[in-house]
């Protein structure tokens, strides 16, 4: 029926706006956070804060999207923004989506870290994407912001439940490295069109070789202090097991370098990694 597919495909549009899959290392680094400073109970901010992350990431993608359109042309990309939609539209959808997360915040129960990190992660989008600012041409820059907003924040986040904990504040920071260590890749498609447009990304500066080369790098810096951290763990063994996922797909990668430009690897890839986090947050869980 005409209506039934109106709706689906408002839906699907409304889901490739929004972007919601990308939340799910902010989800994980949160419940990560929160395990680590033994707080991983059922409560509200169990519940609320992964939908104030879809959100907030939202309105980031919906800025992200606004800046890229030039960009996504050239580099053959999807952008839902082609769709003529108006920018009346997209300011109404940005203005809905700041008053959920308004009443969103009512309801938790750390207001003060959750505002702060709501806030944080919609200002750093809006300077990562703004067309005057455009932090997200700027190679370092745009890593340390993706980096900041897909894990530390939500990990910091996670910790702030109970007094930090130096230690566990630098597990995060090790563990947000390895996760670095595979967003580098996301640029890599795009290596062709953003030279077109001088767009510069770690990906256009270093080329897809030596790219592979910091990305080895990365995951073991983020491995080695981590291992070192859970070693008195009491599921050490089963950690450091899943510790070797990254370790081994970085090996793979850097000793085929080419696999990298091909979107099947990067989507696997991304799965893997996915695997890597979810088998840790459920291992550190059990020893709860």
């Amino acid at each position: 029926m005409p209506i039934f597919s109106e709706i689906s495909y408002k839906s699907h549009l409304l889901v490739r706006l929004l972007r919601s899959y990308n939340t799910r290392g902010m989800i994980l680094f949160y419940l990560l956070g929160r395990i680590l400073a033994g707080n991983f109970k059922t409560d509200t901010d169990l519940f609320l804060v992964p939908i104030i992350f879809i959100c907030t990431y939202g309105i980031v993608s919906l800025f992200n999207y606004d800046a890229d359109r030039r960009e996504d042309k050239i580099n053959k990309r999807r952008n839902p923004l082609e769709n003529k939609l108006s920018k009346k539209f997209i300011n109404k959808l940005i203005t809905i989506l700041v008053i959920f997360v308004a009443t969103l915040l009512t309801f938790v129960n750390h207001k003060l870290g959750i505002s702060i990190a709501s806030v944080s992660i919609i200002i750093t989008g809006f300077l990562y994407s703004h067309k005057k600012i455009q932090l997200s041409h700027r190679p370092l820059t745009k890593i340390v912001l993706m980096m900041s907003g897909y894990t530390f924040i939500p990990g910091i986040l996670g910790l702030s439940n109970n007094r930090i904990d130096k230690l566990n504040l630098f597990l995060i920071f090790s563990l947000s490295l390895i996760y670095a260590s595979f967003l580098i890749y996301s640029d890599v498609k795009d290596i062709t069109g953003d030279k077109k447009v001088g767009k510069i990304t770690l990906a256009v500066l270093l080329g897809y070789k030596k790219l592979c080369v910091l990305g080895f790098v990365l995951a073991l810096l983020g491995t080695i202090p981590a291992l070192y951290l859970l070693r008195l763990n009491e599921n050490f063994q089963i950690i450091a097991s899943f510790f070797s996922i990254p370790i081994l797909l970085q090996t793979f990668i850097i000793i085929n370098c080419e696999a990298i430009l091909k979107r099947k690897v990067r989507v696997v890839g991304s799965y893997i990694v996915l695997l890597f986090f979810v088998g840790l947050v459920l291992s550190l869980s059990l020893a709860l």
